[in-house]
């Protein structure tokens, strides 16, 4: 009983460490910015944008048969398709997929749903949620680069005169 009244006490004294809380809160909020900017930014809407050349009347772009054929048909979720797109064209990695799906999802998800648990430090697998947040982040970055770079690369060569 003692033990348990002492991780308590552990976990509220964290949580009023204003600059404990400060850190966590900024770290999440980077995190979640970073994931979400993988994800749409760098993954989703490039590869939508290389197949889909067509707008609406409503000026929204229209799926391209070649786009639902070569990356919509891999999966229902458009980002699950797309970073399958990503790894079958040799962009990514094996390792790269699992990071993306196994490990950076997830903990976008427990970020978002979880998040008044994780700052109560109630989630017992996490020793510093902002250690947590930044070390993915690092990740994230090598990815977009990764990434980005076979674009310019392989899609957008300059031409020098």
């Amino acid at each position: 009983m003692i033990m348990l009244e002492s991780q308590y006490y552990h976990k509220w004294a964290e949580l009023l460490n204003s600059q404990c809380l400060r850190n966590n809160l900024i770290t999440t909020s980077n995190y979640l910015l970073a994931y979400e900017s993988l994800k749409n930014s760098v993954i989703i809407n490039p590869i939508c944008n290389f197949f889909c050349y067509e707008f609406d009347k409503k000026g929204e772009l229209i799926h391209s048969e070649d786009y639902k054929d070569k990356v919509l048909s891999k999966h229902k979720k458009q980002f699950i398709a797309s970073v399958l797109w990503l790894k079958e064209e040799f962009i990514i990695n094996n390792n790269d997929y699992e990071v993306i799906l196994d490990n950076l999802r997830p903990h976008r998800n427990r970020l978002a749903h979880n998040l008044h648990e994780l700052i109560m430090g109630g989630d017992p697998n996490i020793n510093s949620l902002a250690e947590e947040n930044m070390s993915r982040i690092k990740i994230i970055s090598e990815l977009v680069k990764k990434i980005e770079f076979w674009w310019i690369k392989e899609v957008s060569p300059v031409k020098m005169t």
